[in-house]
C-alpha cells in the first residue's frame, strides 16, 4: 500500500488528475483526495489510524507546542499524527476554561460529583426498599 501512495503522490507531482489516478491504481477517489489533502498539510508519518487514549499529561504537552506555534491546527495535527478533529476539540476545551489544567479539572470534577450522586440515589433507593 505504501508503494501505490508514493506512485500516487508522484502522479500529483506530474500533473494528473485524481480520478484518473483512483481508475490507474484502482482505489477510491475519496483515498487518493485523503492522501493529496494529508500531504498538502505535510503530514509524513503514514501511520494506519488506530484509536488511542491521551493521558493529561499527553494532552497538554501537545496544546502547550500547539500554543506555542504559529501553525494552523490542520497543519499542526497532520504534522504530529492526530486527527484534526480531535486537536480541535482539545483547542475548543482549553478556550472555554481559559487553560489547559482547568480544562482537565472541570471534568474530573464533574466525574466525581456525578459519583456522590450515584451514591445518594443508590443509597435513597436502598433505603426506599
Amino acid at each position: 500500500m505504501k508503494n501505490i501512495r508514493l506512485k500516487v503522490l508522484a502522479g500529483f507531482k506530474a500533473g494528473e488528475s485524481a480520478s484518473h489516478l483512483s481508475k490507474i491504481y484502482a482505489l477510491s477517489l475519496d483515498q487518493v483526495l485523503e492522501w493529496k489533502r494529508l500531504t498538502i498539510y505535510g503530514h509524513t508519518d503514514w501511520v494506519d489510524g488506530t484509536r488511542r487514549k491521551y493521558s493529561i499529561e499527553e494532552k497538554r504537552l501537545i496544546l502547550e507546542k500547539y500554543f506555542s506555534q504559529s501553525l494552523g491546527y490542520k497543519r499542526f495535527a497532520a504534522i504530529n499524527n492526530l486527527s484534526c478533529r480531535l486537536l480541535k476539540n482539545w483547542i475548543r476545551k482549553v478556550k472555554k476554561s481559559g487553560s489547559i489544567d482547568l480544562a482537565y479539572r472541570a471534568i474530573q470534577v464533574q466525574l466525581s460529583s456525578y459519583k456522590s450522586n450515584f451514591a445518594i440515589v443508590a443509597w435513597a433507593v436502598f433505603e426506599v426498599k
